[in-house]
């Protein structure tokens, strides 16, 4: 929002090598909670949590296909997903 331009070297959705290249190279890295390890109490990285003003919020949706019958263990996360979802958006 400040009218800076990023453009990104490297995109990627792999947890694992973005951890890895902002050690090995000294660069910065974006990454949601759940892609943070223990090198951040090691001290090999440093994590630092965005501003929720400096984020644009997102829309998630969670779908399937009409009339269909999910199996028992895919309908239970996407019911506790939901659950877990709704419980925080009521927090915020």
């Amino acid at each position: 929002m400040t009218g800076v331009r990023l453009d990104p070297v490297i995109q990627s959705d792999n947890f694992e090598f973005l951890r890895n290249h902002a050690v090995a190279e000294n660069i910065v890295t974006f990454q949601i909670p759940i892609g943070l390890s223990d090198q951040t109490s090691t001290g090999r990285l440093i994590s630092r949590p965005l501003d929720i003003r400096d984020v644009p919020a997102g829309i998630l949706y969670l779908g399937q296909l009409k009339g269909r019958t999910l199996p028992v263990a895919a309908a239970r996360f996407a019911s506790q997903l939901t659950s877990a979802l709704a419980s925080q958006f009521e927090a915020s």
